[in-house]
């Protein structure tokens, strides 16, 4: 019965809490991010894809049974923000 309990514990532990970090490997991590070059297109698409302000008007079927931005609608809100 122990050996069960150590085991969830351990399951808890790995999926539900942060591993520990010191505060000069955190900056150095952080440092890493802020100078890796991304993509103009990658960043554009995580824009979108966290942006909750869609409407249904501008979305249109995309595969997998999921909506995806209509190109019109994207470059309207990119058109709108931009000036």
């Amino acid at each position: 019965m122990w050996e069960t309990r150590i085991w969830e514990l351990a399951t808890y532990i790995a999926l539900h809490t942060n591993e520990p970090i010191t505060e000069s490997e955190h900056r150095r991590l952080v440092d890493e991010a802020r100078a890796e070059m991304v993509p103009a297109a990658e960043l554009a698409e995580t824009l979108v894809e966290r942006y909750e302000g869609w409407t249904e008007a501008e979305m249109e079927p995309g595969g997998d049974d999921e909506q995806v931005v209509k190109e019109k609608a994207w470059n309207q809100r990119w058109l709108r923000e931009d000036s």
